[in-house]
Order: C-alpha cells, then sequence, then structure tokens
C-alpha cells in the first residue's frame, strides 16, 4: 500500500511539473510572438557608449544587415554580466569574415546605484567592441513589446530592425545551429580573406 500511494504520489509530481513546462512554452511562444509584432527601434544617439576605440556611427548603421542585440536590464546584475562577456568571443570572431554586416550589440540598463560599478567593470574588461550604456530606458520605452521574459532579450534584427530570430547563440547547441543557418540564409557563408 505503501508503494502504491508513494507512486500516485510520484505521478501527480510529474503531472504537475509537466503541466508548468506546457505553460512556461506556451508563455515563452506568447513573448516570442509579441516581440516580433513590431520592428524594434533603438535611439543610439540616446545612449552612452563606453568603449571609445570604436567609430560608432558606423558601428550600428554602416553596411550591417544582421544585428544580434544583448539587452541586459535593470533586474539583472551589469557588472555580473560583464564577467561573462568573454563567452562571446568566439561568435564574434566567426562574424569577422562577414566584415561588418553582421554584428553583435550589447545594450546594458544597470540600475542607477550600480551604474559606476557596471562603468569600472567594462572599462576594467577591456572588451574590444563597444557596449552601450540605456540610462534612460529608451529601448523599453520606444519599444513595448520587448518583453519582460529574459530569455527574449537576446534577438537577432535584420535590416529593417525586424526581429527575425529570438534567444541566444550561447544557450544550447541547437539555439547555436539555428543562429548560424539564418546568418548564413541572409549573407550566405562567409568569403574567404585569402581568396579576396
Amino acid at each position: 500500500m505503501y508503494s502504491f500511494e508513494m507512486f500516485n504520489l510520484l505521478r501527480t509530481v510529474f503531472v504537475l511539473l509537466l503541466c508548468v513546462s506546457c505553460s512556461h512554452d506556451s508563455s515563452l511562444g506568447e513573448d516570442v510572438y509579441q516581440l516580433k509584432s513590431n520592428p524594434i527601434l533603438i535611439d543610439w544617439n540616446r545612449m552612452e557608449c563606453i568603449e571609445d576605440e570604436f567609430d560608432t556611427v558606423s558601428f550600428h548603421r554602416g553596411s550591417a544587415k544582421l544585428k544580434l542585440i544583448v539587452y541586459v536590464d535593470s533586474t539583472r546584475c551589469s557588472s555580473c554580466y560583464v564577467n561573462t562577456m568573454y563567452q562571446w568571443s568566439d561568435v564574434f570572431s566567426k562574424l569577422q569574415p562577414y566584415k561588418g554586416r553582421a554584428q553583435i550589440l550589447f545594450i546594458f540598463s544597470p540600475s542607477e546605484y550600480r551604474r559606476e560599478s557596471f562603468h569600472l567593470a567594462v572599462k576594467g574588461a577591456h572588451l574590444g567592441f563597444p557596449v552601450y550604456v540605456d540610462s534612460m530606458d529608451v529601448l523599453l520605452h520606444d519599444n513595448p513589446h520587448i518583453p519582460s521574459n529574459k530569455e527574449c532579450h537576446t534577438f537577432l534584427l535584420d535590416e529593417r530592425d525586424s526581429v527575425i530570430l529570438v534567444g541566444s547563440p550561447l544557450k544550447n547547441k541547437k539555439m547555436e545551429a539555428l543562429f548560424w543557418r539564418t546568418v548564413e540564409e541572409r549573407l550566405g557563408k562567409p568569403k574567404d580573406e585569402k581568396s579576396e
């Protein structure tokens, strides 16, 4: 009798976990649909760029046909995220042959009391690419369709700033494969620099 009660309890827990998982997937699907409902407006002029070694105007407005936006909002520890940004170095190097036609752009919106430590973390990290600080929450103000779900805070934009892919290529192998397949479909295979 004890084993039958235990079986029923385990079955109930499994069904509850399955229901929670399904509702999470459904919610994520709705968030992705919402994010893709309108183009993303980004007013770069109202954001501060910390890395000044770049010509930031040409960096984000030049010949970029694809822009991977990585947004870190004020609910996350921005300085902590900066310490993990080395994980993007492989993606950056694989995008190099596209010569600026595909770019990664980081937008941080650190809370006011964490801004100073965030600036120090970015300067100390010597990232080698620009980081934008959205201290006035311009991105969310201009794009109320961006969900609060952090899984939707990394997204790929086409040349019209429409969202064509949602999710980080760092998340898992399937997402990584989907990201690179999308880049190749839009831009072709990267050209070998030696053949030019």
